[in-house]
Protein backbone atom coordinates (compact mmCIF):
# COMPACT_ATOMS: atom_id res chain seq x y z
CA UNK A 1 0.00 0.00 0.00
CA UNK A 2 2.83 2.30 0.79
CA UNK A 3 4.46 1.64 -2.22
CA UNK A 4 1.53 2.41 -3.97
CA UNK A 5 0.67 6.18 -2.66
CA UNK A 6 4.80 6.84 -3.72
CA UNK A 7 4.30 5.52 -6.86
CA UNK A 8 1.07 7.75 -7.44
CA UNK A 9 2.78 10.55 -5.80
CA UNK A 10 5.48 10.03 -8.32
CA UNK A 11 3.34 9.75 -11.16
CA UNK A 12 1.38 13.08 -10.45
CA UNK A 13 4.83 15.10 -9.90
CA UNK A 14 5.54 14.10 -13.02
CA UNK A 15 2.71 14.55 -14.92
CA UNK A 16 2.21 17.98 -13.61
CA UNK A 17 3.07 20.60 -15.88
CA UNK A 18 6.09 21.89 -14.25
CA UNK A 19 8.52 24.57 -15.11
CA UNK A 20 11.79 26.04 -14.10
CA UNK A 21 12.17 29.91 -13.43
CA UNK A 22 14.31 31.50 -16.24
CA UNK A 23 16.90 34.37 -14.85
CA UNK A 24 15.28 37.31 -14.60
CA UNK A 25 16.50 39.57 -17.58
CA UNK A 26 17.08 43.11 -16.92
CA UNK A 27 13.65 45.29 -16.94
CA UNK A 28 14.24 48.74 -17.88
CA UNK A 29 10.91 49.42 -16.54
CA UNK A 30 11.63 48.85 -12.75
CA UNK A 31 12.43 51.82 -11.08
CA UNK A 32 14.61 51.90 -7.93
CA UNK A 33 12.97 54.74 -5.89
CA UNK A 34 16.32 54.82 -3.79
CA UNK A 35 18.88 57.35 -3.58
CA UNK A 36 22.00 57.02 -5.43
CA UNK A 37 25.23 57.04 -3.34
CA UNK A 38 27.52 57.67 -5.72
CA UNK A 39 30.95 56.46 -4.62
CA UNK A 40 34.46 55.22 -5.97
CA UNK A 41 35.43 51.76 -6.64
CA UNK A 42 38.07 51.98 -3.43
CA UNK A 43 34.52 53.60 -0.93
CA UNK A 44 32.26 51.02 -2.54
CA UNK A 45 34.53 48.32 -1.34
CA UNK A 46 35.06 49.62 2.17
CA UNK A 47 30.93 50.18 2.40
CA UNK A 48 31.15 46.97 1.34
CA UNK A 49 33.49 45.29 4.06
CA UNK A 50 32.06 46.83 6.75
CA UNK A 51 28.59 45.43 5.93
CA UNK A 52 29.99 42.29 5.47
CA UNK A 53 30.82 42.61 9.16
CA UNK A 54 28.34 43.52 10.39
CA UNK A 55 26.30 40.68 8.77
CA UNK A 56 29.23 38.25 10.00
CA UNK A 57 28.77 39.82 13.47
CA UNK A 58 24.52 39.42 13.53
CA UNK A 59 24.93 35.57 12.72
CA UNK A 60 27.58 35.19 15.36
CA UNK A 61 25.52 36.78 17.82
CA UNK A 62 22.52 35.04 17.08
CA UNK A 63 24.62 31.59 16.67
CA UNK A 64 26.12 32.82 20.77
CA UNK A 65 22.01 33.64 21.60
CA UNK A 66 21.59 30.14 20.77
CA UNK A 67 23.69 28.21 22.46
CA UNK A 68 24.29 30.37 25.14
CA UNK A 69 27.93 31.52 24.45
CA UNK A 70 27.77 34.85 25.92
CA UNK A 71 31.33 35.38 25.51
CA UNK A 72 30.90 35.34 21.54
CA UNK A 73 27.81 37.68 21.89
CA UNK A 74 29.90 40.27 23.46
CA UNK A 75 32.75 39.92 21.03
CA UNK A 76 30.63 39.57 18.10
CA UNK A 77 28.68 43.27 19.30
CA UNK A 78 31.73 44.75 20.10
CA UNK A 79 33.22 44.61 17.06
CA UNK A 80 30.60 45.53 15.17
CA UNK A 81 30.36 48.60 17.51
CA UNK A 82 34.22 49.10 16.34
CA UNK A 83 33.79 48.23 12.85
CA UNK A 84 31.14 51.27 12.82
CA UNK A 85 33.18 53.77 14.57
CA UNK A 86 36.62 52.96 12.92
CA UNK A 87 35.49 55.25 9.88
CA UNK A 88 37.85 58.65 10.16
CA UNK A 89 40.58 56.82 12.05
CA UNK A 90 40.65 53.94 10.28
CA UNK A 91 43.63 53.90 8.08
CA UNK A 92 41.70 52.07 5.10
CA UNK A 93 39.10 55.18 5.73
CA UNK A 94 38.75 56.40 2.46
CA UNK A 95 38.82 60.22 3.28
CA UNK A 96 37.01 61.23 0.24
CA UNK A 97 33.89 59.35 1.62
CA UNK A 98 33.33 62.27 4.69
CA UNK A 99 32.49 64.76 2.56
CA UNK A 100 29.81 62.38 0.70
CA UNK A 101 27.86 61.23 3.55
CA UNK A 102 24.59 62.76 4.19
CA UNK A 103 23.59 63.47 7.90
CA UNK A 104 20.92 60.93 7.33
CA UNK A 105 23.31 57.96 6.33
CA UNK A 106 25.71 59.25 9.44
CA UNK A 107 23.08 59.21 11.76
CA UNK A 108 21.80 55.57 10.78
CA UNK A 109 25.53 54.60 11.08
CA UNK A 110 25.89 56.15 14.69
CA UNK A 111 22.52 54.36 15.33
CA UNK A 112 23.71 51.17 14.11
CA UNK A 113 27.40 51.46 16.21
CA UNK A 114 25.38 52.64 19.53
CA UNK A 115 22.88 49.57 18.95
CA UNK A 116 25.74 46.95 18.87
CA UNK A 117 27.54 48.76 22.01
CA UNK A 118 24.42 48.42 23.55
CA UNK A 119 24.12 44.83 23.12
CA UNK A 120 27.63 44.30 23.96
CA UNK A 121 26.68 45.65 27.43
CA UNK A 122 23.62 44.32 27.83
CA UNK A 123 25.53 40.99 26.82
CA UNK A 124 28.16 41.99 29.40
CA UNK A 125 25.29 42.75 32.16
CA UNK A 126 23.49 39.11 31.78
CA UNK A 127 20.61 40.47 30.06
CA UNK A 128 18.40 37.99 29.10
CA UNK A 129 17.84 36.77 25.63
CA UNK A 130 14.95 38.41 25.06
CA UNK A 131 16.23 41.95 26.02
CA UNK A 132 18.81 41.22 23.90
CA UNK A 133 17.30 39.90 20.78
CA UNK A 134 15.19 43.38 20.87
CA UNK A 135 18.37 45.19 20.80
CA UNK A 136 19.43 43.54 18.05
CA UNK A 137 15.88 43.95 16.14
CA UNK A 138 16.41 47.66 17.05
CA UNK A 139 19.33 48.14 16.00
CA UNK A 140 19.10 46.34 12.53
CA UNK A 141 16.25 48.56 11.52
CA UNK A 142 18.77 50.94 10.97
CA UNK A 143 20.17 48.55 8.55
CA UNK A 144 16.68 48.02 6.78
CA UNK A 145 15.84 51.90 6.69
CA UNK A 146 19.87 52.72 5.46
CA UNK A 147 18.81 49.52 2.23
CA UNK A 148 15.69 51.22 1.58
CA UNK A 149 16.57 54.67 1.43
CA UNK A 150 20.36 54.58 -0.72
CA UNK A 151 21.58 51.97 -3.37
CA UNK A 152 25.40 52.16 -3.84
CA UNK A 153 26.00 53.48 -7.05
CA UNK A 154 28.96 54.13 -9.66
CA UNK A 155 31.00 57.19 -9.19
CA UNK A 156 34.02 58.34 -11.20
CA UNK A 157 37.47 57.65 -10.32
CA UNK A 158 39.36 60.68 -8.80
Amino acid sequence: MKSVRLFTAAALLLASPCTFAEPAAPDSTIIDYRQPAPRTKIEKAYILEEMRLLFESIQTINEGLATDHMEDVIEAAAKAARGMRRNPSDPAYPASMHFKETPAWKQMGGDVGRGFDALADAAKNGASKERQLAILADTMKNCVACHQTYRLAEAPQP
